[in-house]
Formats: C-alpha cells, structure tokens, sequence
C-alpha cells in the first residue's frame, strides 16, 4: 500500500468519467489533488462541481495544458483520448513529472512505422517514468495456480462487455489493450499470426494465434448492455464480480469450473499505490513498467496492421 507519509501532488489530465475515478482513487490513498484539466472552461467548472459534491474533492480546474503542468506536481495521471496521450506524456516527462496513464499507451492512425517510432522516444526519454493501468492483470496473478501451465495452453479467450461508447474499430482501439494485457501476464512475449477479425457497430471479434495458443477476444460497448469480464484457459473458466461501490467495492474472480469465490485487493487502487509508491522511492522497483507498456501498443500495432493489410471489416457499420 502507497506509503501517504510522503505526499505526492498530483494532476489529473482530462476529467471525464475514468479521470474522476482516478481522482478518487488517488485521493483516498493519500496523494493531493492539485488541479484537473479539461478541454474547455464549462467542462473544467463542471467536473470540479461534482468532484466535489460525489467524492468531497476540493480541487482547482484547469483547460490549458502549460498552466496545469506548471503547478508544483510530482506526477499526473493521464485520461484523456488515446489521441492525445502522446503528447500529454512527452511534456509531462519534459517537466520531470512520473505519470501514470490510461490504455492504450497512445494511438494515432499514422502507421505502424510512426508509431514505433513514437515508442522509441517516450522509451530513450531521459526522464521517463511511466506507468500504464494494466491492473486487470492481477486477475491473471489470482488464478494463475489453478490455471493449465502456459506451454500446455493451447486456447485463450476473453470476453469483455462494458457500457463504453465507442463504435466500429473504436472499440478495439478501447478494448484490445485489456486483452493483450491478461496475454502478456500469461504468457509472455510471442508471436502473432492469422489475424482475422469481424467488426460491427457495437461489437469487435478478432481471433488470432498467439505463438502456438488459439485465441480470439470479443468486445462489445452498449450503454444499455450488461457489463461482463471473462476469460477462459483451456476450458477453464474465470468471471469477475464487482460488488458494491466506493468504500463498500469488493472485488472476486469466480473460478467458475470449481465454483470458488476468490476475493482480491481491488487492482485499480492496487496498481496506483505502487505506482505512488515508486514516485517516492518507497518501491523495491528499479524501473517503471513502461517494458510492458510497450509490449502492450506493438502487439496492438499488429493486430491492427494485420487487420488492414489482410483487407478484413474493420470498421464497417451496418
């Protein structure tokens, strides 16, 4: 657990919905919110409202990007659009700043060359120290005793239905993060090949083999749906339940073969207290993950690159 003797400031970049949970979060384990950022005045004014009526934050707000990140701040958290993710850490890391940032790392319909070329500065930059919320990967790390071993895993998929916005190819750009996340933790670094994929307005099915392993991942985002996070190894099958909300929020990954209730700290608080941890030297972590953050966007690259080139239905919208 972050260790709150050492006061962390903190900013959070872009306060719509996950950048108040953020907020909360942060605030709850001790660090000091020093001031949000929105795209526009109204905005900013709005959020800080209820900010302050919902989680008793008392915060400034903020619409211009200099202003914030001129504050006395020792990291930010960054939730904005994938689109701007970039360039919100690069001058965040231009100020000395640790940030902890949303998924995916950052996204942009450059190429695939462009993008690498991006990674390759965020990584040589002198002062990187970044942290991406993969926290769903704690799932993996619950389970992982019960599980087939990884050489011996020959299917993996992963179910995720939530209440998002997004349609067409935006729900992978949204989604495809978590999923490649529980593979990382799983398996490690591998290959991919025979990407295919199918994707409608408010559903994304893309299947593919991941070394040896067959998986496929299907995503849907209804704001009128029922939200949904499963995974199954093998014929092994985990669900999450959530239950309760702010102080009350518990947290379970059913195994649902031997009918078991596991209960786990809750990921999200759990990856931001190491990640404040870090920022003030209280970590036995020489580096950030920002490893794993790369992992995460080059296998995204692909996928998606595949996708493109292989002429498939990304994008369309019946």
């Amino acid at each position: 657990r972050f260790n709150s003797s050492a006061m962390s400031n903190v900013a959070i970049i872009g306060i719509g919905g996950i950048g108040r949970v953020h907020a909360s979060i942060f605030q709850s384990l001790g660090a000091n919110i020093v001031g949000v950022l929105s795209s526009t005045e109204d905005n900013a004014n709005e959020a800080v409202r209820e900010l302050a009526d919902k989680y008793d934050i008392s915060v400034r707000p903020y619409w211009n990007l200099d202003q914030i990140l001129d504050l006395s701040l020792d990291a930010v958290s960054i939730c904005t659009p994938p689109a701007l993710h970039y360039q919100h850490i690069i001058a965040a890391f231009n100020r000395g700043l640790c940030v902890f940032c949303e998924k995916p790392l950052f996204w942009s319909y450059d190429g695939y060359e462009e993008t690498r070329k991006k990674l390759y500065r965020l990584r040589s930059h002198p002062n990187r120290r970044l942290f991406l919320n993969i926290s769903n990967t704690l799932f993996i790390d619950t389970i992982r005793s019960r599980a087939p071993r990884p050489a011996d895993v020959e299917s993996f998929t992963f179910r995720f239905n939530t209440r998002g916005a997004n349609r067409g190819k935006d729900i992978l750009i949204d989604l495809l993060p978590h999923g490649i996340s529980l593979l990382q933790r799983l398996f490690g670094y591998r290959s991919v090949s025979a990407v295919d994929s199918t994707v409608l307005s408010h559903s994304a099915t893309i299947k593919f083999k991941y070394g040896d392993c067959s998986v496929e991942f299907e995503f849907d985002e209804n704001q009128q749906g029922q939200k949904e996070f499963y995974f199954e190894i093998d014929g092994n099958q985990y669900k999450r339940i959530q239950q309760g909300s702010r102080n009350s929020y518990r947290v379970f990954i059913h195994d649902i073969g031997n009918d078991d209730l596991i209960e786990l700290d809750d990921p999200f608080r759990t990856y931001i207290s190491a990640f404040l941890n870090y920022c003030n030297g209280y970590s036995e972590a020489r580096s950030d993950n920002f490893g794993e953050a790369e992992i995460n966007l080059n296998l995204m690259n692909t996928l998606l690159e595949q996708c493109h080139l292989s002429g498939l239905s990304i994008g369309l919208d019946p």
